[in-house]
């Protein structure tokens, strides 16, 4: 017998599947994933990786955080279209995750520059390792913080098909009252080479997510 919650969940999978597929084939968003009235706080990023740079903006007031990826910094139509379907991917898969450990995505804005940006929510308190250098630590039990990141990571392995997380390190986490994961530049699917993951930590394909 089938429960209703189960049902509902079936149904939302079945149309997180769609719009993925979607958006793949056509190379476009959903119109209403865009925001306007963001601006960007500086000219230099406050944080960065080896495939994007983080920018303070404000929305409405607050401040939110900007995740820009040089990837977009190409040569030709061909890639270019590449990246920004690698980036459509990213921004909907992230989009679709329902987690209170994990950053929701608010939307995409699109910089003066022509780099679109994920919007989330900004978080002062910086990423993990931070957090474990500052007093706040003190009063924070290190295996509640290891708890929290395993939850969550059960969560995107438990997801049909599975997501897995290819860049988890310190630098990826950051610190709420409770540990919020973010940082899914590299996310896969269930098909993927696990040699080159494994060795590397970041390569994999996500190809169970548009079938």
């Amino acid at each position: 017998m089938v429960q209703a919650g189960d049902h509902l969940r079936f149904s939302s999978s079945r149309c997180d599947r769609l719009v993925r597929r979607l958006s793949h084939r056509s190379g476009l968003l959903p119109p209403a994933l865009f925001l306007n009235g963001i601006r960007q706080i500086g000219e230099f990023p406050v944080a960065g990786g080896g495939m994007a740079d983080v920018y303070k903006g404000e929305m409405d007031g607050r401040a939110v955080a900007l995740k820009v990826f040089r990837e977009f910094q190409y040569n030709g139509a061909e890639e270019k279209a590449r990246k920004q379907k690698q980036f459509h991917r990213e921004a909907l898969i992230w989009r679709q995750l329902s987690h209170s450990n994990i950053l929701p995505v608010l939307g995409i804005w699109d910089r003066s520059d022509g780099l679109p940006c994920i919007v989330s929510p900004w978080r002062a308190e910086g990423n993990l390792i931070e957090f474990l250098k500052s007093p706040a630590a003190e009063e924070c039990d290190t295996l509640d913080v290891l708890i929290d990141i395993a939850e969550t990571l059960r969560y995107l392995h438990q997801l049909n098909p599975p997501l897995i997380h290819g860049d988890l390190k310190g630098v990826s986490a950051v610190s709420l009252e409770s540990i919020d994961l973010r940082g899914f530049r590299h996310l896969s699917g269930q098909h993927f080479d696990a040699t080159e993951h494994v060795a590397i930590g970041i390569h994999a394909t996500v190809g169970g997510f548009w079938d």
